[in-house]
């Protein structure tokens, strides 16, 4: 008896272990995921086998589904937010049957003859709740900006105008962190955007939450966000999508909480979509009174070898800033810092000095800002969340002594990141910027009196992926300063510098959570940090993997 229950029982193992191979190989069969991009949608629009109106509709269908789920599990007063905070439904329709109407024109099936304006006419697009957009009022996130009647916007301010005039569809004002003061995309005033990858049980990120939300789980294909610490490279991280912050006014919007290290930047799902909606925004504005730019350059085909497209790429890393994350963040990211090198880049040891100055420095400035540009509503300090009311009262404790000291230390990060970009030559202190503390940087490139420099910089994204929403939250608020600062571990350097940075994702945790990788260049450098990201989407062969909660708009299957 005993010998037939053990035959039985192995039998029913090896039956198991066949269905579990069987399992794997299908998965293994299955044609891998991948997200619609800008090409998908114009490639239709050429073809007719969809208008702009036929997919405004399907966005606009799938914005009311999550409206409705959102309601159903409670809603804000639980916890539950949606990507999209404001849409006009008219104005979205409206939009798009002009794109419509110039596709038509283009194929000569309408009453003109214009043809679409841009290769962005007729993609859908969202932008954050904190940039200006004609007919939508601002609310930053909060419960009382922007009157008790939500007075619009009579303008649009300029990347969004930029993006109008290239014929996109501004389908509606996106979710985020109160007045974007924080990382984790939590808002108890209009629940908390879902992550993609963990909806309900994983902040988005912050605090362009439900731009990266919206982008990641297929709503749309593109979004506007604003990053002053990390807010369009954490949320994209987090959500697995690719997120730029570009050099300092390059994408020109003066952001009134933080003017002096705020940025404007596009996320997407694919280094050319990202590519597309930045030289479509960015570029000089003079009535911004800002200094003159280089014009934005972009070459995602530039004649390289195609088994090693990096070649002569120098990376510079600091392996003790990079290995500081969590170690399946840390063995993720190195495996990726090895596919660069396997496809010609290399990887050189730096110096990134005065790192915990540099984030103090950061975070009185852009308090200090944040502070100040609330002064007027003080009256409603207790409007605000517990966990803003927390961080703005710490901004206020600083004084204009302490702002000036911050200042002080950006110029001098700013020369030392400058040296790790470019070649040095060396003064009397050793390591040519005459500030005397002999810390050099870079490699030798075996001339005397010189140093060599680096053509991007890499790091983890964050030190973190996406962390859970603790089950209080929605009761108590939720003011975790250790996460967020893990979060911006990677991000306020950039900020303080005004160099540009993009993340990219290049794994996932042991939850299935994205891992994020981030590259920065020098200023108006942009296209280095494009081209050796497009390289790197070779790092998942099979692509992303899908989100739990995914909107296919274009209702095909995909191969």
């Amino acid at each position: 008896g005993d010998e037939e229950k053990k035959e039985g029982e192995e039998e029913s193992a090896e039956d198991s272990s066949s269905e579990e191979n069987k399992a794997e190989k299908g998965k293994k069969d299955d044609p891998p995921f991948r997200h619609w991009t800008v090409d998908d949608y114009t490639s239709r629009y050429r073809s007719g086998k969809l208008t702009p109106t036929d997919v405004t509709e399907r966005v606009l269908a799938a914005i009311r589904r999550a409206s409705e789920a959102s309601a159903g599990a409670g809603g804000a007063g639980a916890g539950v937010g949606t990507a999209f905070l404001f849409v006009n439904e008219t104005d979205a329709l409206l939009q798009a049957a002009l794109s419509t109407a110039r596709y038509a024109d283009a194929s000569g099936t309408g009453a003109g003859g214009s043809g679409p304006l841009s290769p962005l006419d007729g993609v859908p697009l969202g932008v954050k709740d904190e940039l200006p957009v004609a007919g939508y009022p601002t609310s930053y996130g909060t419960s009382f900006l922007g009157g008790p009647l939500r007075t619009p916007d009579s303008h649009d301010c300029t990347p969004v105008l930029r993006a109008r005039n290239a014929g996109m569809l501004v389908i509606g004002k996106t979710s985020m962190h109160e007045i974007g003061i924080g990382t984790t995309g939590h808002n108890p005033h209009h629940g908390t955007p879902p992550n993609p990858y963990g909806p309900g049980t994983h902040y988005p990120g912050g605090s362009s939450s439900g731009s990266a939300s919206a982008v990641s789980s297929g709503l749309v294909p593109l979004a506007l966000g604003a990053d002053g610490g990390g807010s369009v490279r954490v949320p994209a991280a987090l959500c697995g999508a690719v997120g730029l912050k570009g050099t300092f006014g390059r994408i020109p919007h003066v952001l009134p909480g933080g003017p002096s290290v705020s940025h404007v930047g596009p996320i997407a799902n694919s280094v050319k979509d990202a590519a597309l909606l930045y030289a479509m925004t960015a570029g000089e504005d003079e009535s911004l009174g800002r200094p003159y730019q280089p014009p934005p350059y972009i070459s995602l085909r530039r004649n390289l070898p195609d088994e090693r497209p990096l070649e002569g790429l120098r990376i510079g890393v600091y392996d003790r800033y990079f290995d500081d994350a969590h170690p399946e963040i840390v063995r993720i990211c190195r495996s990726a810092l090895d596919y660069f090198k396997s496809r010609g880049a290399t990887v050189v040891p730096i110096k990134i000095v005065h790192l915990e100055a540099t984030k103090w420095a950061h975070a009185i400035t852009i308090l200090t800002e944040m502070v100040t540009s609330r002064s007027l509503h003080w009256n409603n300090a207790t409007q605000f969340s517990l966990d803003a009311q927390v961080k703005m009262s710490i901004g206020r404790a600083w004084n204009s002594r302490d702002f000036l000291s911050a200042q002080k230390v950006k110029t001098f990060i700013l020369r030392k990141t400058r040296k790790l970009f470019r070649e040095q030559r060396n003064s009397e202190d050793g390591d040519g910027d005459g500030d005397g503390d002999g810390e050099g940087s870079g490699k030798s490139n075996g001339k005397e009196g010189e140093e060599e420099g680096v053509d991007v910089i890499a790091t983890p994204a964050t030190a973190l992926t996406a962390p859970l929403i603790p089950p209080d939250a929605v009761l108590d608020g939720d003011s975790n300063v250790p996460e967020t600062m893990a979060l911006m571990h990677y991000s306020f350097w950039g900020n303080l510098a005004g160099i540009p940075g993009m993340v990219f994702p290049v794994g996932y945790d042991s939850d299935g959570m994205p891992v994020g990788m981030q590259l920065m260049s020098w200023q108006w450098e942009e296209d280095v940090l494009f081209r050796t990201a497009k390289v790197a989407e070779g790092i998942l062969p099979r692509g992303v993997k899908r989100p739990k909660e995914y909107y296919d708009i274009l209702g095909e299957e995909q191969s």
